[in-house]
């Protein structure tokens, strides 16, 4: 799942990114100009992406991906 968040490119609104987030079946759990955090269940498992945030203020780009197992 990390790998399909980091090739998902860039959005000119986080709305947009919100709803690829979504359209992966991803839960969307938290939503800042920073920075967004995800879940999903893997294995039995709730598992959940921080997505780091970067870009411009019409650009917003996934910088970097962390994994948590919660």
């Amino acid at each position: 799942m990390k790998e399909k968040v980091e090739n998902l490119g860039w959005f000119s609104r986080m709305e947009e990114l919100v709803e690829a987030l979504e359209d992966l079946g991803l839960e969307v759990l938290e939503a800042n100009r920073e920075y967004v955090v995800v879940g999903y269940e893997e294995d039995e498992e709730d598992v959940q992406l921080i997505l780091h945030i970067g870009g411009t203020e019409n650009t917003i780009i996934i910088s970097s991906v962390d994994v948590e197992t919660v």
